[in-house]
């Protein structure tokens, strides 16, 4: 440890015992060499969380010991592992330190963290990573200067997202930097590291994919705010990098000869030549899946014609959504892991992927699912005024960049201007969204919505319905081709977690004071008036004991509704976070959504993933397309019709169950990703 400058915590070093008013969280998956080391370098904390994700040796029987709080989640990914430990009800405290198990904390930098939590002046701090490789510390390579990372983080401001390989915290505030470094030094020894490296290389042959163009990389450097890695690494890292030729050879030299990695001794010159030959394992994957992907090209309806082998390049489809939403990532990582066209996704601002006050909910927010890995995304903001002046030339800039562009709805001013500059252009541009053809605006609000609607689908290319309501909307205002795109969500991840969690159910409901033999009714949503929450639970009240109800969600009305504890079969457990969603979806039996305003209601499609049978308002837009057959439909705000259904439903009728999962089956991504893939195969066609 000489050579580190460093020693390993001692108890006698540093911050006293739990003194410190933070969380530190590890993560660890078969760490028995590290973890004893990496819980006594955190003793300094008041809570020390193990979030394990599926050791098959003593690692979690050796967290216990040292006292830690052990939470057992299989694995997310990288950025979701992080963000689910982030959320967990079980932290104490708002300022959460997060530790890989290869990894300790020296005194010093347990010290400062102390005195910097005394009155923190910011959202999150970060410090350098001090790697000890085979015994010595990796302080050249180009390494050591530009490994900053974020771990400690306040969990009210923050959030972890990121690609299918590592995670990148994002910050709501300033992010300040400490002067003492983390010590990064697995105990496993070499064989383990090669295997670990082994699957990094296959990880990051899929996220480089093919080569973007020079000018998308570009584009992508744009929006900076919340990233914690450098300007300068990620200019090198994601635009010139990418187009370095013979990787391997040039990694070695610029890190063994250019950054002086020759003066780390034989450790130096062994991890540089392990770095190259990652470099050469990555490039030999690519290959090999640009060849599975060719020959998938090639027998595609997308093969330039009969006696023609080679296949056109992928259409380059854009999507310009107003933010990121939890139901659209997996869409977005469907299609770009089907590989059938380039996607490229276009955010107007990174409202939802970092922590946000819902006024609904009455809850500050933050999504424990990852929203931006697994595909290719930017921010087109335009917070200041300065920014707002370019904004238009960025938004056309992006669209040329496409061969069709998926614009989500009509009543946003910037989906507009974008329509717009698509006529402009020459970009065809095709429409997504949830309208009706029969508003519910009147007054000249109906007119305006009208004139802008009807100049919106008569320019587009072709339209993605979500089901009939809304194709309904697009027939109205002229013929335009339309893509069948059903909402959807992921009903195998919502299937396997309930169907996992549903052993659980008792004695979930018992810690409720909700009988297990009961029928159980779910109310997942916004407990606010237009939702009519409200109209459940008085259905509850009138089916005189038969059924109960359990309410997943929060505010305006959850007073109300918690008045109402001691007189009804009626509990109400908050917000709850799409991670745990499922397993409260197993402890019921039945979904109901009351709504007076619900254009679709994918609520719906996750309770039905769940088992559950839906019974929904006929003023709910999916009840044509969802539910009639396999569930009940009511008349809005009619009490008595809805107890009845609710009954209905509550009963075990033969077959159902499996009416639901076929009645599903057409409503799921691979159906709403081929929806986006036809439409724009044949608009490629189209323009030609």
């Amino acid at each position: 440890m000489t050579r580190l400058g460093l020693r390993p915590y001692r108890p006698a070093d540093g911050p006293p015992a739990g003194s410190v008013p933070a969380s530190v969280v590890v993560l660890t998956l078969n760490e028995e060499p590290n973890i004893r080391r990496c819980l006594a370098s955190a003793g300094w904390a008041e809570q020390v969380v193990v979030v394990d994700s599926g050791s098959t040796d003593a690692t979690v029987r050796l967290a216990g010991a040292a006292g830690a709080d052990v939470v057992e989640q299989p694995w997310l990914g990288f950025a979701a592992q992080r963000e689910f430990a982030l959320r967990l009800p079980l932290l104490r405290h708002d300022w959460v330190y997060f530790l890989d198990a290869d990894e300790w904390v020296s005194p010093q930098l347990a010290a400062e963290i102390a005195e910097r939590l005394r009155a923190p002046e910011c959202a999150a701090f970060a410090h350098r990573l001090r790697l000890v490789f085979q015994g010595t510390w990796i302080r050249h390579c180009g390494w050591y200067r530009g490994s900053w990372v974020v771990r400690l983080v306040d969990r009210r401001h923050a959030k972890f997202d990121g690609g299918i390989l590592g995670e990148r915290a994002c910050v709501d505030g300033p992010v300040l930097r400490l002067r003492n470094d983390l010590v990064d030094q697995d105990l496993k020894g070499l064989a383990a590291w090669l295997h670990k490296h082994v699957r990094y290389a296959e990880l990051e042959a899929q996220r480089r994919g093919g080569l973007a163009p020079l000018s998308q990389r570009l584009r992508g450097l744009r929006d900076t705010s919340g990233n914690s890695r450098p300007l300068t690494r990620t200019l090198l890292k994601d635009v010139v990098y990418p187009s370095v030729p013979a990787k391997p050879a040039a990694i070695f030299v610029y890190m063994y000869l250019i950054r002086l990695g020759l003066l780390d001794g034989p450790a130096g010159l062994r991890f540089c030549f392990y770095h190259a030959w990652f470099q050469a394992s990555v490039a030999a994957l690519q290959a090999e899946n640009t060849r599975a992907r060719w020959k998938a090209a090639t027998a595609s309806p997308g093969r330039t014609g009969p006696g023609h082998s080679r296949a056109r390049p992928r259409p380059r489809l854009g999507v310009l959504a107003t933010h990121p939403i939890q139901y659209q990532a997996p869409l977005y990582q469907a299609l770009s892991r089907r590989a059938v066209v380039d996607l490229d996704v276009a955010f107007l601002s990174r409202a939802g992927a970092l922590p946000y006050l819902d006024a609904g909910f009455g809850a500050r927010v933050a999504w424990d699912i990852d929203l931006l890995s697994g595909y290719r995304w930017t921010i087109l903001d335009h917070r200041c005024p300065r920014a707002l002046a370019r904004w238009p030339f960025r938004l056309a800039g992006w669209l040329c960049g496409h061969d069709a562009v998926v614009l989500h709805g009509h009543a946003d001013p910037r989906m507009l201007l974008a329509a717009a500059e698509c006529r402009v252009l020459g970009v065809p541009y095709l429409l997504r969204g949830d309208s009706w053809a029969r508003p519910r605006a009147t007054g000249w609000r109906r007119l305006a919505r009208h004139v802008l609607a009807a100049v919106m689908v008569r320019g587009a290319a072709g339209a993605l319905p979500i089901g009939r309501l809304n194709s309904g909307f697009y027939q109205r205002y002229g013929p335009v081709p339309e893509f069948p795109a059903p909402y959807s969500v992921d009903n195998d991840r919502f299937r396997r977690l309930a169907d996992t969690a549903r052993a659980s159910r008792a004695s979930r409901l018992a810690s409720l004071g909700l009988n297990p033999e009961r029928p159980v009714v779910i109310y997942c949503g916004k407990l606010t008036p237009g939702k009519r929450p409200l109209d459940a639970v008085q259905a509850i009240g009138l089916c005189e004991g038969e059924l109960s109800l359990l309410v997943l969600g929060d505010g305006p009305l959850r007073a109300e509704i918690d008045a109402l504890h001691a007189r009804l079969p009626v509990r109400c457990v908050g917000f709850v976070n799409q991670a745990d969603l499922p397993a409260w979806y197993a402890c019921g039996d039945v979904l109901v959504l009351p709504s007076e305003v619900e254009q679709w209601g994918l609520v719906v499609n996750e309770g039905m993933a769940c088992g559950l049978v839906p019974v929904v308002s006929d003023a709910v837009g999916c009840a044509g397309d969802l539910v009639t057959g396999v569930g009940e439909v009511f008349a809005l705000g009619d009490v008595n019709s809805l107890a009845r259904a609710l009954v209905r439903a509550s009963c075990d009728a033969p077959g159902r169950r499996e009416q639901i999962r076929r009645r599903l089956d057409r409503f799921t991504i691979a159906e709403t990703a081929g929806g986006f893939e036809q439409a724009a195969l044949a608009t490629r066609r189209a323009r030609r």
